[in-house]
């Protein structure tokens, strides 16, 4: 596994480093800005990436836009002092597999280095209590039961207890084709743009979902 980190301020890219180190990870180069990122990525390459949102030259949405752009491969964690419904929002729809609050770095980063490098998202509590309660607050009273099927909040139960597509697809015994069209309704009729706004979404309501797949 190889480690990119991104980071304005070099203090906290030396505890990183530290940390990391500690653990057996290896940390392939670092940057203070999105900038010298770019540019080490013209002859290199990163498992996964750890990137700061406020930076000079390049800030953290701008490198996920670029990275967007050029189709990369490369896993983001965000990781960052910004907390806002909107930003997560944004990250997410960025491509961003992870978002970790500076404050929480030490408790988190190793684990959400590993979950993403093995194709999981991995959000804080923090951040993903964020998220929910402020689309719960958009949506009023309406409940993830009151919407979904039976086999779409079956599929919704599997993305909670954080199963891979692939792994859906067998428990389930559905094709690839077959799971895309479930969550493509499913976010038609939650109002999110990706699956892990719908594991997001669902945290909230495991109860009723467990439920309901029993009845």
């Amino acid at each position: 596994m190889k480690v990119f980190l991104v980071d304005d301020h070099p203090v906290v890219l030396e505890g990183y480093k530290a940390l990391l180190k500690c653990e057996g990870i290896n940390v392939v180069g670092s940057s203070t800005d999105g900038y010298g990122l770019i540019d080490w990525l013209d002859n290199n390459y990163c498992d996964v990436l750890i990137l700061d949102i406020s930076m000079p030259f390049y800030n953290g949405l701008d490198v996920l836009k670029y990275l967007k752009e050029k189709n990369s491969r490369v896993k983001t964690i965000m990781v960052t002092s910004y907390c806002e419904a909107m930003i997560v929002k944004n990250v997410i729809d960025l491509g961003a597999m992870g978002y970790v609050l500076k404050e929480e770095s030490a408790e988190y980063i190793v684990d959400a280095i590993k979950s993403v490098y093995n194709g999981k998202p991995f959000f804080s509590e923090i951040v993903r209590d964020t998220v929910i309660d402020k689309h719960l607050e958009s949506d009023g009273e309406i409940l993830i039961t009151d919407v979904l099927s039976k086999k779409e909040t079956e599929v919704m139960k599997f993305l909670v207890e954080d199963f891979t597509q692939e792994e859906i697809c067998e428990q389930m015994e559905i094709t690839g084709s077959s799971l895309r069209s479930y969550t493509e309704r499913m976010r038609k009729k939650l109002g999110v743009k990706s699956n892990i706004q719908l594991a997001l979404l669902a945290v909230k309501h495991k109860t009723q979902l467990f439920i309901k797949n029993r009845n």
